[in-house]
């Protein structure tokens, strides 16, 4: 199973929502791919998100998520976050 999650900012009053993409992968019967969805559902960090914003699914073929050209990357993300000093008095 791989996830991926995109975020968007709600423009003019709407919602905020994030874009779940999910790929199951692999030789898994359709009990197996419906205990992948349950678990995936049940995330609590995907509740406590869903309560502010949107949560929109899809699905794709499988795909190795590291390949696609426009990959996410938590390091250059930080970079671009313009992070106050806080001092801790």
């Amino acid at each position: 199973m791989e996830v991926g999650v995109t975020f968007q900012h709600g423009a003019d009053g709407e919602r905020d929502w994030f874009e779940r993409v999910v790929i199951l992968d692999g030789d898994l019967d359709a009990r197996q791919r419906a205990f992948l969805w349950e678990a995936a559902n049940l995330c609590p960090v995907g509740k406590i998100l869903g309560i502010g914003a949107d949560i929109r699914t899809r699905t794709e073929a499988a795909c190795p998520m590291g390949k696609q050209s426009n990959e996410a990357s938590y390091h250059d993300d930080i970079e671009e976050l313009e992070i106050p000093y806080i001092d801790a008095d």
